[in-house]
């Protein structure tokens, strides 16, 4: 592998060193030239292939395997998939480079870790292997090697390259056998389909081996193993302690009566709460990697309404310059601590249902697989717009001058990826969520924020009322929280994946794990319920006269619900590689989706025809429209935002060093933009 060192792949990925080797590649640090970061390439290989004449054709379609399982999983620890191409006849892998080293390097070096530490490591693969098995995807090659720990702390699950999609034809003959020996389930071994339950084993051994240094099943060779996994109990260990009961359960050899990843959370959660904290510190100030939330085998067991725990409000926190001048900002005092909120909303019927969603906005399908596919057989990953096309049209007429734009100001705060960003309706305030499972609300004004703790999962939405005295979030452990900024307390709606205010800030529409839609009576409690998906729901959006919604499964249609009627359509043309958002124009005649690579889908809402506008910056994750309709602002995986002019069709790239941009707001004059990266920090950006 030395001497690929320099070797520049597909023109554009310089190979900087060689860090390891994957289940059917070398991986190296690579730098990207285009984008100026450093990256992780895979140089896909196969055994005994070297002097072929051109690829081999179940090489590629491995390769383009491992590529479609973790592009179309959005999760942070799940490793991402940035690109695909082709050099020298054999298809290369570009992902994110994580700073760090595998749990079994970490092992070898360091010695067995800690039951705590061990618990937040697993829960982090357990809700990785969810959000993989909600999409039809099985890892089947779960094992230390193949979980990255980065130097921040966050935990990797990477090397899908013999993952089984289930919407795909199996690249293995009947009875081919791929994985670790001593880490396959008992079913996989007697033949039968890999499966959401044969991870969780893996998941069991791999816990097993972090507290002893090896797997309950290893032996001398292979056929020894093979029979241990068959035949052996494993033997308990003198170090578990408290994670034995998961472990055990997890290692069931009868996949029917092994214990569920829903059953473990709650078991691991528990085992990775830090102590309790001394008298006079704040016990939310050490929160451990793993949900508190406890949880059941089944969604019949948990209520539509929970109690909230009290909320934390945290000191607030200045805001970091940036490299832009700015003035000076002085923090406002602390909010103080408002008592729970006794307040609950009934439960839907049919949130009794136990299926659960394979997505929230950040699980769905990746819209990646496009740029994978396109790119395996050879087309350019990324270019620069040069092309002044036309507009999508039907919007305001004229066009103003098209405005430059310039950072204002940094914040920072977070101590992870920022997923969502939304402005106060009078301006002055941003609400913002993120991996570090806080909501933090910023005085503009001021540069300092407050801090509001209670969810359990990450925070993927936040939406202002229209009044701006509350603010409903989403957490991806499946809860919705309606925060009062006043008193600051929430009250719950669980169960439920994605949030929208109306108008008038009167009623909130969620959607639930069910296939359903529900629509909040905020003043009376009173629920109703729509029916009609015949997939999980994801994404929902108000219309602007408060009259309709439009929503979004994972089977890639969009409905728009009259709800007056409760009547739906679906819209033709929808986006066949998985949807992250949906926004309607002011004006409440347009409507628009992201989340295929290189384009977003606009809808006339009159006519119901449709059609694809290129944005040219790899996957489109947010979409949002500037207040009086004439802009449209995109962003995605590119370290760039694009601003565009629906009119002219011209644009802006607003390029930043914060890493791939998950959301983008619009201040209600339309004067700013709020961006939150995955480095943790969130930008201002004003017209020049």
């Amino acid at each position: 592998m030395t001497a690929d060192a320099a070797r520049v792949v597909a023109g554009r990925y310089r190979l900087m060193r060689a860090v390891g080797r994957g289940g059917m590649g070398a991986v190296w640090q690579a730098h990207d030239e285009l984008l100026d970061r450093e990256v992780a390439v895979k140089q896909i290989w196969i055994a005994g292939a070297d002097d072929l004449d051109g690829p081999d054709e179940t090489l590629v379609r491995r390769a383009l395997r491992e590529a479609q399982a973790a592009a179309r999983l959005r999760h942070p620890s799940v490793v991402t998939v940035h690109d695909v191409v082709t050099d020298g006849d054999r298809p290369w892998l570009v992902m994110e480079l994580v700073n760090g080293q595998s749990l079994a390097h970490a092992i070898a070096e360091h010695g067995l870790l800690t039951e705590r530490r061990t618990a937040e490591i697993g829960l982090s693969v357990l809700r990785a292997l969810r959000a993989a098995h909600r999409a039809g995807i099985v890892h089947r090659d779960v094992k230390p090697a193949n979980i990255l720990l980065e130097d921040t702390g966050r935990v990797v699950l990477t090397d899908f390259g013999i993952a089984v999609i289930d919407d795909k034809t199996a690249l293995t003959a009947t009875g081919q056998l791929l994985g670790s020996p001593a880490y396959l389930a008992p079913e996989r071994i007697n033949g039968r389909p890999a499966g959401p339950a044969g991870d969780l084993w893996a998941l069991g051994v791999t816990l097993y081996t972090t507290v002893t240094g090896r797997s309950p099943f290893q032996r001398e060779d292979t056929q020894a193993t093979v029979a241990a996994v068959l035949t052996a109990e494993p033997v308990t260990p003198a170090h578990a302690g408290r994670l034995w009961p998961v472990i055990k359960g997890l290692l069931v050899k009868d996949p029917g009566q092994r214990l569920t990843a829903e059953r473990a959370a709650p078991l691991l959660a528990k085992v990775a709460e830090p102590e309790p904290a001394p008298a006079g510190r704040d016990a939310g100030s050490d929160r451990p990697a793993g949900s508190r939330r406890q949880k059941t085998g089944s969604a019949e067991d948990v209520p539509a309404t929970l109690d909230a725990p009290p909320p934390t409000i945290a000191a607030p926190t200045d805001s970091q310059p940036s490299p832009q001048p700015q003035s000076e900002a002085t923090p406002p005092p602390p909010t103080p601590t408002g008592p729970e909120s006794e307040l609950t909303m009934p439960s839907p019927a049919a949130h009794t249902a136990a299926a659960r969603p394979w997505w929230t906005r950040r699980h769905r399908i990746g819209a990646a697989m496009v740029a994978v596919i396109v790119m395996t057989i050879g087309v350019a990953a990324w270019q620069a717009n040069k092309q002044r096309s036309p507009g999508p049209g039907a919007g305001p007429t004229g066009s103003a001058e098209f405005p430059e734009w310039r950072i204002t100001r940094t914040l920072t705060g977070h101590a992870g990826q920022v997923y969502d960003v939304a402005f106060s309706p009078d301006g002055r305030r941003l609400a913002t969520g993120g991996a570090d499972r806080e909501v933090r609300v910023w005085d503009l004004d001021t540069g300092g924020s407050r801090t509001l703790v209670g969810h359990t999962g990450e925070i993927h939405e936040v939406e202002y009322s229209a009044d701006g005295r509350h603010l409903a979030t989403y957490g991806n452990e499946d809860t919705v929280r309606v925060w009062d900024l006043d008193t600051g307390k929430s009250r719950i709606l669980a169960n439920m994946t994605a949030v929208a205010y109306s108008p008038d800030g009167r009623h909130l529409a969620t959607t639930g794990v069910d296939n359903t839609v529900q629509v909040w009576d905020l003043d009376s409690g009173d629920v109703r319920t729509l029916t009609g998906h015949n997939s999980d729901v994801g994404v929902v959006a108000y219309s602007p006269d408060g009259r309709h919604i439009a929503t979004a499964g994972s089977d890639d249609r969009v409905r728009v619900w009259d709800l007056d009627t409760g009547d739906f359509r679906v819209l033709t043309g929808s986006l066949s590689m998985g949807i992250y958002t949906l926004a309607y124009r002011p004006d409440g005649k347009q409507l628009a989706a992201a989340g295929t690579h290189e384009a977003v889908r606009f809808w006339d809402l009159d006519t119901g025809a449709s059609r694809p506008f290129a944005v040219n910056t790899g996957t489109a994750i947010a979409v949002t429209y500037s207040p009086d309709g004439r802009q449209l602002a995109t962003s995605g995986f590119a370290n760039a935002v694009l601003v565009w002019d629906l009119v002219t069709g011209r644009h802006r790239a607003l390029t930043s060093d914060i890493g791939s941009v998950d959301k983008v707001a619009y201040s209600p004059d339309g004067k700013q933009l709020a961006t939150g990266g995955n480095d943790g920090r969130v930008l201002i950006w004003e017209h020049l």
